[in-house]
């Protein structure tokens, strides 16, 4: 059988063509690993920057809710305060007495 060199250089080149394709296929998934892993420490970065915020933002609402506490206390006392005065002012009232009439000068 006779194989002319025209088809073993075509063989050649599509064999090289062949493993040229699979060497830069094998280059871009490294390439795209490595990059993936880089990403992904970057967002493991970011992951527990987060955390800490998180942990800043309990402690807020923690210190939110102490002060909403204090002010429940604050508008029980004031609703207190506003029934003794009114108790106040209706006792100084009964002590005052009722306001006094304008009489007219000549009139008897």
């Amino acid at each position: 059988m006779y194989v002319s060199a025209e088809i073993i250089t075509t063989l050649g080149a599509m064999v090289t063509l062949l493993l040229a394709l699979g060497g830069s296929m094998g280059w871009i998934l490294r390439e795209m690993n490595r990059r993936f892993e880089r990403v992904d420490r970057r967002f493991e970065q970011v992951d527990r920057r987060f955390e800490h915020i998180d942990l800043r933002f309990e402690h807020i609402d923690r210190k939110f809710e102490q002060v909403d506490r204090k002010f429940d206390s604050i508008n029980g006392e004031l609703a207190g305060l506003k029934n003794e005065l009114t108790e106040v002012k209706i006792a100084v009232a009964r002590i005052e007495g009722t306001p006094p009439r304008f009489f007219a000068p000549n009139a008897r």
